[in-house]
Parts: structure tokens; sequence; C-alpha cells
């Protein structure tokens, strides 16, 4: 695709608006959700409404360049969702936030358990645990 001088192709193939790490495809996906261009601006303050509106006439010159890449990027970011593997971090954290949620609801009468905050509901979660176990 031939760009115009107002956005730049990186390294690995995206395309952003010259000196921003906004990318055409976002700018996109929110005039295909029906966003005016100051709509776009709401969402990206960063841009100027002559640079969105220059996007948006980039993209209905191009429609089907535009929309080709745009659909290449979706498939690309569902392609590495779906390879995704959580790391022992991450499922530690999602065991302990399902284990808050399960004593949130246990407790759910209780206002002195609702009024704790986040880590002393943790820590009493984790001592329940450890009692459990010995």
């Amino acid at each position: 695709m031939d760009l115009p001088d107002f956005l730049t192709e990186h390294k690995y193939g995206e395309i952003r608006l010259m000196g921003h790490r906004i990318g055409l495809l976002h700018v996109v996906d929110f005039l295909n959700k029906g966003y005016s261009t100051e709509q776009v601006q709401d969402q990206f303050p960063t841009l100027s409404l002559d640079l969105i509106r220059q996007t948006a006439s980039f993209y209905q010159s191009k429609r089907g360049e535009v929309d080709s890449y745009v659909a290449r990027c979706h498939e690309e970011m569902d392609r590495q969702y779906a390879a995704y593997v959580p790391g022992p971090g991450v499922l530690k954290i999602r065991r302990l936030m399902e284990q808050i949620r399960q004593a949130d609801a246990a407790h759910v009468a209780d206002p002195t358990w609702a009024a704790l905050s986040m880590m002393e509901k943790l820590l009493r979660v984790e001592a329940e645990e450890c009692s459990k176990t010995e």
C-alpha cells in the first residue's frame, strides 16, 4: 500500500500515524464503529483533528487495501491471543482472585468483611487456606 506522508510503516508492518504510537488500525476501528472524527479525537486527544480527517480521507480513498490490512491485523491479534499461555505468576493471581471472589460470596452478609481492603482479604484467605492444610 502506498502511504501518504502522515502515515509510516514500522519494522513489523504496523502502520502508524506519523509521530504517534497510534496505529491506522485503531483509527479505522473507531471509524468503522460509527465514530465521527471528533469522537475519534476524544479517544486519542494527542491527535489533531486535521490528522484524523486526513486518515479518514485516506481510508475512504483506499478502503479495500486498508480493510485488508485491518483484517490481517485482527487475524494476527486473534492468533496471538489463542496462543497465549499464562505464566505461573498470572495463574497464581487468578487463583487468589477466585479465592477472594468466593470469600466475598461467603461473607456477603458481613459488613466487616466488606470493609476490608483487598490485601487484608487476601491475608485472611491465605491464613484460612494454611489452617486447612495443617
